[in-house]
Formats: structure tokens, sequence, C-alpha cells
């Protein structure tokens, strides 16, 4: 629910009258800012559907469930404050409103994409009870771990993580996953790595 703000709607009348869904994105905007609740809806509801799916494309490897959870981490993020960041939007600058939705909605996919890049990756005990045995510690030296972290193997082979996940997805590499547990077998990638050197054009798959 959009914050009260008294003082301000008594200020400035609704900027929409009738059907709402007639009315364009500054008008709509401008009728949140003087807390018209029908406004806000409408806002969400017209753009919901091109951020789901602006999310699922910038994101790594991002579900439906968090596409639909960093939508609303955006919604929520323009409201609280007062509608600060809202307020920050400018219909004069030229700038259409989904473009501007979608830029903030980027960059609070990267923060999240980063923050989850820092901190160490979990599983429920459900799938930890089914984590394969041959797993080191991630404390153990990278030169002695039979398995390897995405983030590993790119930096070994100089791409971006991205790509390697879509080198598993095509199965030209083979990985072993439990949860959001992803490792790539050491003798996968120097199988790989082999293969490439003999024959460095053509496209191989190791399995």
């Amino acid at each position: 629910m959009l914050p009260v703000n008294r003082g301000l709607a008594a200020k400035q009348p609704l900027a929409v009258q009738g059907d709402l869904r007639t009315a364009d994105d500054a008008q709509l905007v401008r009728a949140t800012l003087a807390n018209d609740q029908a406004a806000w809806r409408e806002l969400m509801r017209r753009h919901a559907g091109a951020l789901r799916e602006a999310a699922r494309d910038a994101g790594d490897q991002i579900s439906e469930a968090d596409a639909d959870d960093v939508v609303a981490d955006l919604w929520l993020s323009l409201i609280e404050n007062n509608m600060r960041a809202l307020r920050s939007f400018d219909a004069s600058r030229g700038a259409a409103l989904l473009s501007w939705l979608t830029i903030r909605l980027t960059q609070l996919i990267y923060r999240r994409d980063a923050k989850r890049v820092d901190e160490p990756e979990t599983v429920t005990l459900a799938e930890a009870e089914k984590l394969p045995t041959s797993i080191e510690p991630e404390t153990a030296p990278v030169a002695e771990r039979t398995l390897l972290r995405v983030e590993e193997v790119a930096r070994r082979w100089g791409l971006d993580r991205k790509t390697v996940y879509g080198m598993i997805e095509r199965g030209e590499i083979t990985a072993r996953r439990c949860g959001r547990l992803v490792r790539i077998p050491r003798k996968v990638i120097e199988s790989f790595e082999s293969q490439a050197s003999v024959a460095p054009e053509r496209h191989i798959k190791c399995r």
C-alpha cells in the first residue's frame, strides 16, 4: 500500500479522470504521487509482464520465482521513503517510464547477483544429505580439488560466468548439481582443454 501523505494529496489534485487504462504513464505517476491507489495498481499491472521478461533476460539463470521477487523489490523501492525514487522520474526528459523502470530493475539484479557471489553458497538440510561425498571442502586449494566452482573455471579459461553456464546448458561440458550448487569435475575441464588443444576449431562436447 502506498504511504499516506495527506498534505500532498490536498495540494495536488488527482491527475487521472475516468478510465485509468487510457491514461498515459506520466499521468499515472502524477496520480500515484498524489496517493491514488488505483493509479498505482494500474501502473504495476501495465508494466509487470515486461519487467518480468526483462528480469529473466538480465539475470544469470534467474528463475520465474526470482524474477517475481526482483520485480516486487523494484515496486517496493519506488514507494519507500515517501516515494522518493518514484519522484525522481521526470517524463519531461523524454525517457519512457518502462525504460526508466528497466534500468532500475537491472541495477537491482546486478546488486543482487554481486551479493550472491560474495556470499557462500548454501543448500537446505534435505539437499545437503544428497551432496556427493566426493565434494571437498571449499577451503582446500583449487589445485587439489576434483570439483571446481563455475567462477574458478571461468577465471581459468578467461571467460565470464555466464559463458561457462551457457556451455553447461548446451552440454558442451558436464557439471554436477545439487540445489544451487554447481560443480564441474576437474577431469571434464582437463579433457575439454586437451581436446581443444588438438582441434581448436572443432565443436567439442565432453561427457
